[in-house]
């Protein structure tokens, strides 16, 4: 321990940057020193938890801000997010996550091209700089729905319903539809999404009907297990949000959260901003924390430990 106290700066943040974010939360938690030195490279740490994720989840994996992207086209890096991202049920989960992908490469792209500078860098961007946020992710149930049935169209059962035969016929047919801007598309962007969708036959299994079909499509489309509403409410006013725990966003507020785990908040902007930056993995974790507020108890040491082995930074 003392050897790495005495290590430069630099050669630490290059051992956090391929431990398990979990790891790493955990080593923050009981060694100040460390702490501050986490705290003070902040910004360059924040920027490279997709990278860390991706080791995580396997080492060969050149993921979202280890590519060129003047080679890597957005579809590309879309299907790879697709493959080593595991599917979620709740449709808000699915919302945030395209959403963020699209920030991410997006604004790893304006880097790379010069119009972001990467001391700039950070997570997530504010959802108002247009150059950073990419459209098609405000829109992704309705184009998910056309995506599904393209794809369906060339890969699925004769009988699947309610597809135009004529807008998935051909590529000239499909580029020529005319009303991308829907989805704040350009006719440019058309070929090759028809391209990745008809030609690509990426949803493996036998189709017995539409509803499967759009279900193992789900399970491509960038989804997450991360869900950073599992263990807190957010910020749901609305009426229509306000029972958080039917809704699966969370069973207790940030305060309850910080002070049960003993756990920092991340900076963040815009649409997430004021959200602990932590994630639950399993729902015996989120369960355990769901009774321990119900019945008023306090979660033992060994209850925490255990549950926090369920977890980590995002």
């Amino acid at each position: 321990m003392t050897s790495f106290m005495d290590m430069p700066i630099e050669l630490k943040l290059e051992i956090f940057y391929h431990l398990p974010a979990k790891d790493v939360q955990r080593v923050r938690r009981v060694c100040k020193t460390i702490q501050k030195a986490i705290d003070f490279e902040k910004p360059k740490l924040l920027s490279n938890i997709c990278a860390r994720e991706a080791a995580r989840i396997t080492a060969d994996v050149k993921y979202l801000v280890d590519y060129d992207t003047k080679k890597v086209t957005f579809l590309e890096a879309l299907r790879r997010w697709c493959k080593h991202r595991p599917a979620s049920k709740e449709k808000i989960a699915r919302m945030y996550d395209r959403s963020d992908f699209g920030r991410l490469y997006h604004k790893n792209k304006a880097i790379k091209d010069g119009l972001l500078k990467a001391s700039a860098d950070r997570l997530p961007m504010h959802p108002n700089d247009l150059l950073l946020l990419h459209p098609l992710f405000e829109n992704s149930g309705e184009l998910a729905h056309m995506l599904t049935n393209l794809h369906a169209y060339h890969h699925g059962p004769p009988d699947v319903k309610a597809v135009d035969a004529w807008l998935f016929a051909s590529r000239e047919n499909f580029v020529r539809w005319g009303q991308w801007s829907l989805f704040c598309l350009s006719d440019g962007s058309a070929p090759e999404i028809y391209d990745m969708f008809a030609n690509t036959p990426f949803l493996e299994g036998e189709w017995r009907s539409q509803d499967e079909h759009i279900k193992a499509f789900e399970a491509c489309i960038p989804l997450t297990t991360l869900k950073t509403r599992q263990f807190y409410y957010g910020r749901w006013k609305r009426k229509g949000c306000a029972d958080a725990r039917d809704r699966g966003r969370g069973v207790c507020d940030m305060s309850q959260f910080t002070s049960m785990f003993d756990v920092p908040t991340l900076p963040a902007e815009g649409r997430s901003a004021g959200i602990v930056a932590y994630c639950v993995k399993s729902k015996w974790a989120r369960d355990s924390v769901e009774r321990s507020l119900e019945k008023g108890q306090s979660l033992t040491l060994v209850e925490k430990a255990a549950i926090m082995d369920e977890m980590f930074l995002f």
